[in-house]
This record gives C-alpha cells, structure tokens and sequence, in this order.
C-alpha cells in the first residue's frame, strides 16, 4: 500500500501567465488545471521532483526494502509489525550504532537495511505489508530545466501549436486529455538524459 501527499507542483500560475502574457484571471482555472496535468505528466517521466510525504507498506523477511517513490530525501520513521503490535525501527547513520530495534538507510539506492546489536544485518519480521515506512520523496527544490519543462508544456498546449493531430471534435485539448497527445518535442529535449541528471531515476 502507498498513500502519497499531495506535492507542488512543477511550476506556479504566475509563472506561466507571464510566459504567456496573460494579465488577467479568467483563465486562471484552466491554466491551473494545466499546470497539474504538466506535474503529472513530468513525474511520471523523472519520478517525484516536488516534495511529498509517502507512506508505505512493504511486506517483511528480507534483510533490505527498496522504497518505491524515488529518489527519496529522507526517512522519518519505520515500524515494523510482528502481529498487530508495532516496533519503531531507530533510524542509524553508522552500523556501530545498532541496537535489536534498528535500521540504516542508503540514500543513493532508496534501500532500508534491518541492522541488529553490532550492526549485524539481519532480517526484517516475516509478513504481509508489516513493515510501515513514511519518507519524504523529492528533490529539496526543483531544477530549472524541469521548471522550464513544465512551463513549456502549458505553453505548447494552451497556444495550440501541438505537433500531434488532436482528438476529433476537440480544437483545444482539455487538461485531461493530455495523454492522448504527443509530449511536446522542446518538453522531450529538455528531459532529455533526466536519469542521469536526477539521482535515483533509472
């Protein structure tokens, strides 16, 4: 199970009426509905770029759990339950600091290690969805390429100059019908390589 809190999004409303040199508000909603779909669109490309908390299940008896929304930035708490009685697992930097309640977490990988008295790796408690891991996913703050991405791909939509043939009977696409249509070529380039321009994408 994954409950994943509602992040920023990519780019602001601001940001984009400037850009497209809108003054006033009445469009204000479908601008806004657009620059959600670009957040979606683009995450779904590079991962979690705006912050968010994530909580997950994962089921226990190996000794490592790979988090599923990366990269992820931090880690606030793990519990691990044996029955319906929970164990807060005591987040540590150093095996040295290990106790029988105790886990490491490696950034890079998104990888949580069950560690023991000494530091010694062991396994989590055996069950289905018993170890509950709440983190924070994201990037600490969002890349300007990726902005300019987000952007551009309000700008591309709303000024209707999409490459792909649109949907019949639609002129200009509804926000939600943004996935029937090509992504952008300038929104491509600029994701262009985003797995090795993002840590823990690819």
């Amino acid at each position: 199970m994954v409950v994943v809190a509602a992040a920023a999004d990519l780019c602001t409303l601001a940001q984009v009426k400037a850009v497209l040199s809108i003054s006033d508000g009445s469009q204000d909603t479908l601008l806004q509905a657009w620059i959600d779909t670009a957040t979606s669109v683009i995450e779904a490309i590079t991962g979690p770029v705006a912050q968010r908390t994530v909580n997950e299940s994962h089921d226990g008896g190996p000794a490592t759990i790979v988090l599923r929304q990366l990269p992820a930035a931090s880690v606030q708490t793990v519990n691990e339950y044996v029955g319906q009685t929970p164990s807060a697992l005591t987040i540590i930097n150093t095996p040295d600091q290990a106790t029988a309640f105790s886990v490491s977490f490696d950034q890079t990988t998104g990888t949580l290690t069950r560690r023991y008295g000494g530091g010694i790796d062991g396994a989590f408690a055996d069950g289905t969805d018993n170890i509950v891991v709440t983190y924070t996913a994201g990037l600490p703050s969002i890349p300007a390429y990726i902005q300019q991405a987000a952007i551009e791909f309000v700008r591309h939509w709303v000024q209707g100059d999409q490459a792909a043939e649109p949907i019949p009977g639609y002129d200009t696409p509804e926000p939600s019908q943004a996935l029937t249509y090509a992504i952008p070529n300038r929104v491509s380039e600029l994701l262009q390589g985003v797995s090795r321009r993002l840590p823990g994408i690819g």
